[in-house]
């Protein structure tokens, strides 16, 4: 079976923020283990701020990224966004919305509107949706409790009150390399599960319904939601 190893390199995600040589104000100690996370985090902004049309200032996001490091080294990287919807009136205006921008938003949610009848109403009102949009670090630091200690101390850190969180589980190294009926398929989708499980036993989150869930989306209710 064809599979693609993980490597030292920064994915995509983080190497584009290396380029952009940002600072960095914040910082978290992990105790115990020599690491700490610097991290920095925008000022809420409408999502499709650019588009001409009354879905502007609906809903609300803020973006965070965080650096895992030890000692001068960068050693993982997190992408997180909340998102307060609380202006939208209905389900539907959120999806509207939130299909501005990006597919990924669009489907999460479309995963969240289908999971929830009246998101908006019910859900949200208790706090914001915490999108754990992207993770990693190095291989050879990954067969240890420094990764969860890192991701969950950052959630707790910088979105405690979160209405709902959700996670799409998927492999980075694969990015841009599997297709449908490709070689690297069967590798990816075993990967993918694998880090579901991985994610379940961190987080408790647990898999959308239907085939949001076979795609490997997942979700937790925070502490203000029944």
């Amino acid at each position: 079976m064809k599979r693609i190893r993980r490597q030292d390199a920064l994915p995509k995600f983080a190497d584009a923020e290396a380029r952009r040589r940002r600072k960095y104000p914040h910082t978290i100690e992990l105790p115990g283990t020599g690491a700490s996370l610097q991290y920095r985090m925008s000022k809420p902004y409408s999502v499709g701020e650019f588009a001409d049309d009354s879905s502007m200032g609906l809903v609300q996001k803020t973006e965070l990224f965080a650096w895992l490091v030890l000692g001068r080294r960068r050693i993982g990287a997190f992408e997180l966004n909340e998102f307060d919807p609380n202006c939208c009136g209905s389900n539907e205006d959120f999806m509207i919305v939130m299909d501005i921008d990006e597919a990924y938003e669009a489907t999460l949610s479309a995963a969240l509107c289908e999971q929830f009848d009246n998101l908006i109403g019910e859900v949200t009102l208790a706090g914001p949706i915490l999108d754990f949009r992207r993770a990693w670090i190095m291989p050879r630091f990954a067969n240890g409790e420094l990764f969860r200690l890192a991701a969950r101390t950052l959630v707790k850190k910088v979105s405690p009150h979160y209405s709902i969180m959700v996670i799409k589980a998927f492999p980075l190294e694969y990015e841009g390399e599997v297709s449908e009926g490709s070689d690297l398929e069967i590798a990816y989708e075993r990967r993918a599960r694998a880090m579901m499980r991985y994610y379940q036993r961190i987080f408790a989150v647990r898999p959308f319904d239907g085939e949001y869930g076979d795609d490997g989306w997942l979700w937790r209710g925070g502490e203000t939601v029944a």
